[in-house]
Order: C-alpha cells, then structure tokens, then sequence
C-alpha cells in the first residue's frame, strides 16, 4: 500500500511539473509592462498604460473616489484636466495596420492617422477627433490644444451661360489661387466652448492656460512665418509680429507674462535666427541677435540649438551663442568626386571613436549668456571649455561650471574622469574657481555660498565655504559608516551614495550614506542621521524623496522617504516624525 501511495504521489509530481510553462524567448511576447502612470492635480484620477513587447497596448483610467476603472485597447499617451474635467489621449491606427503600410511600402502621407479621444468626467461620454496631429492641455488650466488635418472643402463649379462664354463682354477670369500652407487646423477646446485657426504648424501655452501662441505659415513667394498671441477664452489678438521666413514656437515663463521665440528672415537652407522676447505685461519686445543692435560680437549670433530659459523669479533669461552661420560657398564638384578623410593624432584629447560619435553634438555647441530684464544687459556665462549647468528654478546670483580641459587624454583610460569646479556670477559673469582636479564634483547652494564634493580615496563628503574659503570634513568622525557606492567589481574609484541638498537656511545639508540619510548642520558643525541610525543598524536602505521635484530646497515637512529592506526586500513609504525612535 505505502509503494502504491508514493507512486501515485511521485506521478502527479512528476506530472505537475511537466504542465509548467517553460520561460524562454517565446515568453517575451507575453510579458506587459506598466508604464506612463499619472495622476492629476487634485488627485481625483488616475492613469497608465499596459503595453507588450510587440503589439497594441491598453490606457486604463480610474476615478480614485468610487473605484471607476475603464480600458481602451490601441490608446495611449494620456494627458489629464488638472481640474479633473475631461482626459485626452491619442489613439492609433493599431501595430498590424501600421506593419502592413509599411511592409507595402505605402507613402506615409496615406497611412491611416491617429485619433484624438477627450473623455469627459462629469458625463462618462466621449469625443472623437479624426487625423490629429498633436495635442496638449495647459498644466494649470482647463484647455486643451490639438493640431488636426482637415481636408480641403470642394468649390463647386459655377456653371455658365453660352453668352457669358462667347459673348462681346466675356472676360479671361483667372482662378484666385489661396495662398498654399503646410500648416492644419488648430482647435482651442474647453467643456463650455471651442474655437479654430487655420494654417497652424506650431503652438504652445503657458502653465495657466490663459494665452496660447500659434505660429502660422504660408507659401507666398518665399515661405511666410508669423507668430501671434490669442486670449483662449475670448479670442481675442493680443499681440501680432512681423512676418518671418520661419519661425519656432515660443517658450513661455512660468506664470505665461512673457515668452521667446527664434525667428529668421533668411531664405537660405541653413538660416541665422534672432530670439525674440516679448512681455506682455508691458508690451514690450526685444530682439536679440540683431546686427543692428551689436549685442555682441558681430561675429557670433544666436544658437538655435540650445532652448531658452527663464528663471522663475523673473530676472533672467538664459540662451546660447554660437558663430554667426555664413551662406555655403557655390560647390563646383560632385558627391562623388568628394574625398573624406578621418584623421587622428594620438596626442588629441579624444579617440577616434568619441570623436565621430561626438561629431553633430560639437557642432551644436553654443555658449551661454543671459539677459537681465531689470537693466536689459546681456553677458556671457561661458565660452567653449566650460560647462554650466542652468535652471529654471535658479534663486541666486551663481552658477557652478565644470572643466575637464585639462584632464582629456587621462579620461582615455582612466574613469571617472576628473574636472576643475568654477562659480560663475551671472550678475558680471566673473569666474571664480573652487576646486581642481575633482572626481565627483557636487553641488552648488542655491544662493551659491557653498560647495560640495566626495573624496573617494579618503571617503570624505567636504563643504567649502567659498566666502570664507574655508573647508569642512562632514562626515570625518563616521568611519564606521559605509559613505560610497557599490560598484558590483567595477575597476574605478566609488562615488558616494548621492548628494540631495540644502535647507531654505543653507545651513543644513542633507546626503546618504549606503543605507541612512543624513543632515550636516554648517553652524554647529554636527552631522545626525535623520532615522537615528536604525537604518544603518537593521541595513535598510532609504532615499528621500520631495513631493514636488522642481523644489530647490530640502523641506523635511515637504518630502517622503522610501525604504527597501535588504534582507527581507520588503520595500516602505515613509514621512519624517521627529518624535519617533527612528525619526520616521
């Protein structure tokens, strides 16, 4: 009885074991992926996408307050109403359709175009747009913009009598042909109304909504250009330039008073632009780059290639500067009577390789300068050997540059390469260096009073405090604590576990270690860990997480922490309490 038992149960083991999906290749095309997950502003939806290797995906949408949840086969990148009215996406002709225009080798201009789906809330209905082209909502207002091919309406032929064709007053009339246009219909859409523009190829809107800009474009003798300002909700003009060969679509500030945009007169095929600045609180423009006005070297002009910025305090506005372009001389030879040669010299700061890789990124490179609307000045922050890093969320009169220069041939073999750390005054554009030589340069204070970098040879997180030009050891009484990164075997030098901040005060600055976070207070010079070591002691480890990622401050009130237990693998959300034991 016991050899009939354990057969029976050696044979069903066996066969379970048997009906276990094999994993190989062939799993892949199963496998999903969730991806694109969004919420909107007032947290009352959600949305997100379920997407396989190859094929069409699913955008699911839920209604956080009564569990709603719906699907829609072929959509995807959703946006959502920030007041939670209505959810556009864009739905697609389908992976097989679009396969099989593409194997018969059918003109793109005759594919099957995607669709606009706007989902409204309130009435669980939706509305479907034909041929879009592109869409987009304003991030703090109820608007949404979408660009769509509308095809031409017939004009019917007017027939006419045998007198008014053979008559003594018959006249050649010539057809009035309208202007040609590569642009579509745009349609500014809200829950309670709508309006259209037509022969639009570009358009934006600031973050409130309130303003959109369209960039319109006919075929006259040489292509026509013209930006214009509308009031969304009225329509109205607010503000006409002058036409242009071409134009790119503004650049908008953060509370939607001023914008930017490059403009060009030039009909060549490579065209030198102008940025133009307007503000509409004043009705004010002006217009870098200009000859006229020699705002700069008259050999340089403005870079296409490096977007406008302004700074959310209003001061300033950031763009690049490059060489001014210079008409292409008439070729007199062929393509094919051409020689190309690469050639390299061991003692170039580059190999080969990089070089070619790097080749269209060089040519893109511009310098950066900055224009100060409270005096109108502009002066440069940088020329071709610095790096400077800018931020829309820029507080303070400083930027910090970085120089490898010196380092470039050393960088062939040996990683991380090093670099030389500058601040740099956008108030005068001085420079000023801080540190030479530096494997993990770090950050710069928002009011660029202090600077951070790693040692990895000693483990040491430093602060410089540049005024005072004296330096701190932060972490110089911790040896205890693992302060760089695992590098899985990797033969370089380990960075540290990562830089997050400072406070408003800049007189706290917050760093990890390899599985706490810590608070450096400059003042006392005391360093703490924010979970009073119970993190380093039961190795969980934990990142700090701000509920609003443009933040430039550290604001415990204003942050998470995120927790994942290396033994366990449980992972944790977390918010900072003082007044527990470990400080979460």
């Amino acid at each position: 009885m016991k050899e009939i038992l354990f057969l029976i149960i050696l044979i069903s083991t066996s066969v379970s074991w048997s009906q276990k999906k094999i994993i190989d290749n062939q799993a892949y095309l199963e496998w999903k992926k969730l991806e694109k997950q969004q919420f909107n502003q007032n947290g009352t939806w959600i949305t997100y996408e379920v997407n396989p290797l190859i094929g069409d995906g699913y955008l699911h949408w839920y209604e956080i307050a009564t569990n709603k949840h719906d699907s829609l086969l072929r959509s995807k990148d959703a946006q959502l109403d920030p007041n939670g009215q209505f959810i556009a996406w864009k739905v697609t002709p389908g992976y097989d359709t679009l396969r099989n225009c593409e194997l018969n080798k059918i003109d793109k201009k005759k594919w099957p175009k995607d669709s606009l789906f706007i989902y409204l809330t309130a009435d669980d209905s939706l509305i479907k747009i034909p041929k879009l082209k592109s869409f987009k909502i304003a991030e703090e207002g109820s608007v949404l913009a979408y660009l769509s091919e509308v095809s031409p309406k017939s004009i019917p032929e007017v027939k006419k009598t045998w007198f008014q064709k053979h008559g003594p007053f018959k006249k050649d009339e010539k057809p009035i042909e309208k202007p040609k246009s590569d642009g579509h219909q745009l349609t500014i859409w809200t829950t309670t109304a709508s309006w259209k523009e037509s022969n639009v190829t570009k358009y934006s809107m600031p973050k409130n909504g309130k303003y959109v800009a369209i960039v319109t474009q006919q075929k006259l003798k040489n292509d026509s250009s013209q930006v214009r300002i509308y009031d969304v909700v009225t329509k109205e003009l607010i503000k006409e330039f002058d036409r242009n060969t071409t134009c790119e679509a503004p650049i908008w500030n953060e509370n939607g008073t001023r914008l930017a945009f490059f403009a060009s007169l030039d009909t060549n095929k490579t065209k030198q632009y102008q940025l133009i600045v307007h503000d509409l609180s004043i009705n004010k423009t002006w217009i870098l780059g200009d000859t006229a006005n020699a705002d700069f070297d008259l050999e340089k002009g403005i870079s296409e290639n490096r977007s406008p910025l302004f700074t959310k305090d209003q001061q300033f506005l950031f763009f690049g500067v490059c060489d001014r372009v210079k008409p292409e001389p008439k070729d007199t030879l062929l393509e094919s009577e051409k020689v190309r040669l690469d050639i390299w010299h061991y003692q170039d700061p580059e190999i080969q390789s990089q070089q070619l890789v790097q080749l269209n990124q060089q040519k893109k490179r511009s310098d950066l300068y900055v224009f100060h609307f409270a005096d109108e000045k502009i002066i440069p922050l940088s020329n071709d050997t610095l790096n400077v890093r800018v931020s829309a969320q820029q507080i303070g009169n400083y930027l910090m540059a970085t120089c490898d220069e010196s380092y470039k041939i050393q960088q062939q073999w040996k990683t991380p390469g090093l670099e030389d750390v500058y601040r740099i005054s956008i108030l005068d554009g001085s420079i000023e260096i801080l540190a030479k030589g530096l494997a993990y340069p770090g950050i710069l204070s928002p009011k660029g009073k202090y600077f951070t970098y790693f040692n990895p040879t000693k483990n040491q997180h430093v602060l410089l405090d540049i005024d005072a030009k004296s330096i701190s050891y932060m972490n110089a009484y911790r040896k205890d604590i693992t302060w760089n990164e695992d590098l899985n075997g990797q033969p370089m030098e380990a960075g540290p576990e990562g830089w997050i901040g400072f406070d408003r005060s800049e007189d706290h600055v917050y760093f990890k270690s390899r599985y706490d976070i810590w608070d450096y207070q400059v003042s006392t010079q005391n360093l703490r860990s924010l979970t009073n070591e119970w993190a380093t002691k039961n190795k969980v480890r934990m990142d700090l997480v701000k509920w609003e990622s443009d933040s430039i401050y550290i604001d415990l009130i204003d942050c998470y922490a995120t927790s994942f237990d290396v033994a366990s693998k449980k992972e944790g959300l977390h918010h900072f309490d003082a007044s527990q034991a470990n400080g979460l």
